[in-house]
């Protein structure tokens, strides 16, 4: 389980070459100056950049972002994270080895809000900041640097409201999941339900069911819901993994084109079925800002500075139709790390 324009994805222009022209402006400048001092940090300056997973694109996309923000300031990174953004105990190992490895500073990518808690609170012990991106955790504010991702919930919402526009307002749906506790996720599907349920009280949700952040299993669980309910009329899937498996689904139960599919986040196969008309729209994040984001605030703490409590990242509908526009073109090949 995120370049709509040109500044999305630029990277920010050094605070050196700033005109101090102006005195009302010396404290601020002052501020830049200091966290521009990041290029001279010293050789072996390291920041641990942990995802939930790294087999999926979205993944090597916030790798390419957040090498870009360490090499900016003058960091390197140690990116690790586990094969299958399922496997929370490995993710907490890799946590605890950076923790060992006394990096300077964590940005981690919680793959379950309530098993990486106690991680993060052994890093804030041992004094290593640690930065959220992507997904919540099960912490207050205060124990970590800052939280960076999109709003899910809306974009959960902003699905339900194209699948409610394709359907005329009427229908039955089904839903593949990704997995209980990946709060993005979760906060997704939690928006579409609840719009669904108070705007549109003639579509119906007839079936729920989890892919697990895997293709194969997306399929199957798609599989499952359209042989139950063969007068299905449209389905939601709430990341890259379940959509897949639900595209391939349809075309398994020769659906593909007819029955109507929303997803969320993006990859070459998925852009394909968008351009095929197999997939109806995808909710399209910045994965490239949410990494770069992260590692710019944590840096900005390193250099005693503050970041707000929450950094949120934009969302995009793309559809077949506005597919080829020279935005949604930047959205759905964005750069990925080499």
């Amino acid at each position: 389980m995120q370049r709509h324009a040109a500044h999305s994805h630029s990277t920010p222009p050094n605070p050196r070459a700033r005109s101090l022209a102006a005195p009302a402006l010396g404290a601020l400048i002052f501020g830049m100056l200091a966290l521009a001092g990041c290029h001279r940090s010293a050789p072996g300056q390291v920041i641990a950049v942990i995802p939930k997973g790294t087999e999926n694109p979205y993944w090597q996309t916030v790798h390419a972002g957040a090498a870009a923000a360490a090499k900016h300031y003058g960091y390197r990174i140690w990116w690790n994270g586990p094969p299958a953004e399922t496997d929370y105990t490995q993710e907490v190992d890799i946590v605890d080895d950076a923790i060992s490895r006394r990096v300077q500073g964590i940005v981690l990518a919680p793959a379950q809000e309530q098993a990486l808690a106690p991680v993060v609170r052994r890093a804030d012990a041992a004094h290593i900041p640690v930065a959220i991106m992507d997904s919540g955790i099960a912490l207050p504010p205060s124990a970590y640097v800052t939280y960076v991702a999109s709003n899910n919930r809306e974009g959960g919402k902003m699905d339900a409201d194209y699948l409610a526009k394709l359907l005329h307002g009427h229908g039955n749906i089904g839903i593949v999941g990704v997995a209980p506790g990946s709060v993005s996720t979760v906060q997704r599907e939690h928006g579409f339900e609840r719009e669904i349920a108070s705007r549109y009280p003639n579509i119906h949700i007839v079936a729920f069911q989890y892919g697990m952040a895997d293709v194969a299993k997306s399929r199957t669980v798609a599989d499952d819901i359209l042989s139950a309910h063969p007068h299905l009329d449209g389905m939601f899937a709430s990341n890259e993994s379940s959509a897949l498996g639900c595209v391939l689904a349809l075309e398994a139960h020769h659906l593909a084109g007819k029955m109507p599919l929303v997803g969320f986040d993006t990859d070459p196969d998925l852009v394909r079925a968008l351009r095929q008309q197999v997939l109806d729209a995808l909710i399209v994040q910045d994965p490239y800002k949410i990494g770069y984001d992260a590692v710019r605030a944590l840096v900005r703490k390193l250099h005693g500075q503050s970041s707000p409590a929450r950094i949120q990242t934009p969302l995009h509908l793309v559809t077949p139709a506005n597919m080829n526009a020279p935005r949604m073109q930047a959205v759905l090949s964005p750069p990925v790390f080499h």
